[in-house]
């Protein structure tokens, strides 16, 4: 990733073509990563806002509910909009600390 950044600063200086031969990478690899850019940021802002929540009912029930309540008050129909959390999406969050 920090090679395509690289890249992507380095536009005004050097063809993309040449930047990628010369660091390796396939072009259409950073092609994919510089359009996905909006993606991931996306999917940033929305990890934060799940990781509130997480440690918001983590710390009203004194840190002692795990990941398999935690899932089932996040998938309360009349918590949120409708909208569901996996559980594995839960699990990989570091919300006990």
């Amino acid at each position: 990733m920090i090679r395509f950044q690289f890249t992507c600063d380095h536009i005004p200086d050097y063809s993309v073509k040449r930047m990628c031969t010369v660091l390796g990478l396939n072009r259409s690899s950073y092609y994919k990563w510089k359009n996905s850019a909006p993606r991931r940021r996306a999917r940033l802002l929305d990890d934060a806002v799940v990781a509130a929540e997480i440690q918001t009912i983590f710390d009203a029930e004194n840190g002692v509910w795990g990941a398999r309540r935690i899932t089932a008050e996040l998938n309360d129909p009349t918590r949120r909009d409708g909208a569901t959390t996996p559980a594995k999406r839960i699990n990989r969050k570091r919300w006990h600390v």
